[in-house]
């Protein structure tokens, strides 16, 4: 994967971009996602910083005021939803390229934006532009592993809609491919995508990463790119805890938004997603031998996480679905 460079004449005319954060007590990573941004090779004058803020009681606040940023105020705190940080976000942005990033997202290569803006310029039917994903072998390891979790095809969460695009491909370029997504299986908007602002706010503009992706396949906006000049590296989590917490956030969101088309579809598609996982989690001597021979390949013992966590999800998951899914899916 190249890191740095991109292949791009820098005289070319670039557009304007918005990148768009929402944020609550983000102090501890927002400084790191900040930083990353302003040492892009992407003229800054044709950046534009959003900090879309939930009434952070840490430093987050202080911290964007060092930052050349506009900072604003989310009554509501949610990132998603059509009065969500997102959505405020796009409201307010000036940019022709939307970037939509989350405050524990660490680009890598200073040539990132540049190759997420490069397709969109390079053909017109292009809507979206995909981020590659980084692992950072320096995070702890509970990180590393949540970073293989979402990656590998063989033990993907069932709830994290990330793009599974590598089947799909229609041109591979040097840097970057085109895809295309069928109306059956789509992801959600991923953490680092680029998409131009036109065609956004002529589907409605943003509420739920889920459904924005949906509402542009669903209008023919199917050609999608994907880059992979750096990447993102996601801050996922760093203790059990926030990963338990992170997987029930999930998966109520799915559930109180299923009476919508889009989460209608990706609720029944993930269902049958879900019982899969719950029977491969009832054996976790098969699930131990696959970890074995994934630190044998990457040297990584991050990868005995694997059977403890893929089952405690699956339960939480479970666990979720029987206490509120008959009242929020409305028979889904």
């Amino acid at each position: 994967m190249v890191i740095n460079n991109f292949e791009v004449s820098k005289q070319c005319k670039l557009p304007l971009v918005s990148i768009i954060i929402p944020t609550y007590n983000a102090g501890k990573t927002l400084d790191k996602c900040l930083k990353s941004i302003f040492n892009q090779d992407y003229p800054n004058d044709k950046i534009e910083v959003i900090i879309i803020d939930g009434g952070s009681t840490d430093n987050t606040r202080e911290i964007a005021s060092h930052y050349k940023v506009r900072i604003l105020k989310n009554p509501y705190r949610t990132q998603e939803g059509p009065n969500g940080g997102k959505a405020i976000g796009v409201k307010y942005s000036r940019g022709d390229i939307l970037c939509f990033l989350d405050s524990d997202n660490i680009i890598y290569g200073s040539a990132w934006l540049r190759s997420m803006v490069y397709p969109l310029l390079e053909d017109e039917n292009v809507v979206v532009c995909e981020s590659s994903r980084i692992l950072n072998k320096r995070d702890p390891a509970i990180n590393r592993f949540c970073s293989y979790y979402v990656l590998e095809t063989d033990t993907r969460d069932p709830f994290i809609l990330l793009p599974r695009t590598k089947d799909r491909i229609l041109k591979n370029k040097k840097q970057f491919y085109y895809t295309y997504y069928a109306i059956n299986d789509i992801p959600c908007l991923a953490n680092g995508s680029t998409i131009r602002a036109n065609i956004l706010k002529s589907v409605g503009g943003y509420d739920y990463d889920t459904d924005v992706i949906y509402r542009l396949v669903a209008k023919g906006h199917k050609l999608f790119a994907q880059s992979t000049c750096g990447g993102i590296h996601h801050l996922y989590v760093m203790s059990f805890s926030e990963l338990i917490t992170k997987a029930i956030k999930r998966i109520q969101g799915f559930l109180l938004r299923s009476e919508r088309i889009g989460n209608k579809l990706f609720l029944s598609r993930r269902k049958s997603d879900l019982s899969i996982a719950l029977i491969k989690a009832l054996f976790p001597v098969k699930k131990f031998t696959f970890a074995l021979s994934k630190v044998r390949e990457s040297r990584d013992i991050a990868w005995l996480y694997y059977p403890v966590i893929s089952f405690l999800v699956a339960i939480v998951y479970l666990l979720i679905f029987i206490l509120y899914g008959g009242k929020n899916q409305g028979g889904v």
